[in-house]
């Protein structure tokens, strides 16, 4: 099982393994008509999703992670007034949501589903849309496969030919570790194996420097599950709203160009 207290230099993590600036501002704009007295839920310990609730005056915001540590090493990437009447509450969401039926207004989410192995989702999914008032809003951010899986060969010619840098490092991570056929071999992600493929591999010495610098962004001992078809998995996330509104990601410049969707799911 992954441990994310061995995610330690998250400050070298770069949207769009973060939320994009054009992802909050779209929150944003939904979240501005929002009373500011309903109680608001973050999966994880997000940190742009923490300070953007702040600022727009939320009063009742609770922070869900399993790791103590976790949230508050991202706590040191935000101001410290953002987190003075932040409610922490420390727990797996499967079990822990389930203690909040019909509570809240809005529950934000960026790229966790990948967290949570596929025969354990049906159960998040039903959680998460229980713990939303009637006419409250999910939103969300997935990695979705429904795209053509770059090879490794494709992958490590761009790369060859592309400075080194702390962005193509971030966007070497994505493609190589999370789009590319490695991925589509078990339908899951395992960055030790991964590396180990790579290390190990007749590649040049340019692309294990990426791989060792990735290690930063993506660090060894992490297992996420993804690679099986979104078309297979779209039904059971969706079935428990009554309508979507979806946002394809469309900077071409981006590592998850039109590979990641953003879902505002309404109950």
């Amino acid at each position: 099982m992954s441990n994310w207290e061995n995610m330690d230099q998250w400050y070298a993590v770069l949207p769009p393994s973060r939320p994009t600036s054009k992802e909050l501002s779209r929150i944003e704009d939904f979240l501005r008509n929002i009373d500011k007295n309903e109680p608001v839920a973050v999966l994880g310990s997000t940190p742009e999703f923490r300070e953007l609730l702040f600022r727009l005056g939320f009063k009742q915001r609770f922070i869900f992670d399993k790791s103590p540590d976790f949230y508050k090493r991202m706590g040191q990437l935000i101001p410290h007034s953002v987190q003075s009447d932040e409610q922490f509450i420390k727990g797996d969401w499967s079990s822990i949501l389930k203690d909040y039926p019909h509570f809240f207004r809005v529950v934000l989410s960026d790229l966790t589903m990948g967290n949570i192995p596929y025969e354990d989702r049906d159960d998040l999914y039903y959680t998460i849309s229980n713990a939303v008032k009637k006419g409250g809003v999910f939103i969300d951010k997935v990695l979705a496969f429904d795209f053509r899986v770059p090879t490794l060969d494709e992958l490590f010619d761009k790369y060859e030919r592309l400075p080194i840098n702390l962005r193509t490092i971030n966007d070497f991570s994505s493609e190589v570790l999370f789009c590319s056929e490695l991925v589509k071999k078990k339908n899951i992600i395992d960055s030790t194996e991964f590396y180990k493929c790579i290390r190990e591999g007749n590649y040049s010495e340019k692309i294990k420097f990426f791989a060792d610098a990735a290690h930063m962004i993506t660090p060894e001992g992490f297992v996420w599950s993804y690679g099986i078809e979104w078309s297979e998995l779209e039904d059971d996330y969706k079935k428990y709203y009554v309508t979507q509104k979806i946002f394809v990601e469309d900077d071409a410049n981006s590592p998850y160009y039109l590979r990641t969707k953003q879902f505002f799911n309404f109950k």
